[in-house]
């Protein structure tokens, strides 16, 4: 993964119909808040512009968050993994 990108999951974007076109139909196969890093990781991979508008937030002080915190850790690990191993795939093959 290409770590140009300060924030993978949070901050705003704006995103081009031409590049939402493109990179949509491979963010079925993910579920959940991962599709965030799923859709980012392709965007950067397919060569577009990424332009990043920071958010702060303040410490949440009342309720709970949507997001279960070991099932979305587990989640992006996953995803990070899979993803190196198939780039390191990919990188052999095309060099063999």
């Amino acid at each position: 993964m290409k770590f140009n990108v300060h924030d993978w999951t949070g901050g705003f974007r704006a995103i081009k119909k031409e590049v939402f076109l493109k990179v949509s139909p491979d963010m079925a196969k993910h579920n959940g808040y991962i599709f965030q890093i799923a859709f980012l990781h392709k965007v950067v991979n397919d060569g577009f512009k990424i332009g990043e508008v920071p958010l702060h937030f303040y410490d949440r002080k009342l309720g709970m968050s949507k997001i279960a915190p070991l099932g979305y850790i587990i989640d992006v690990l996953s995803f990070v993994i899979i993803t190196r191993i198939k780039s390191w795939y990919l990188v052999r093959l095309e060099n063999f």
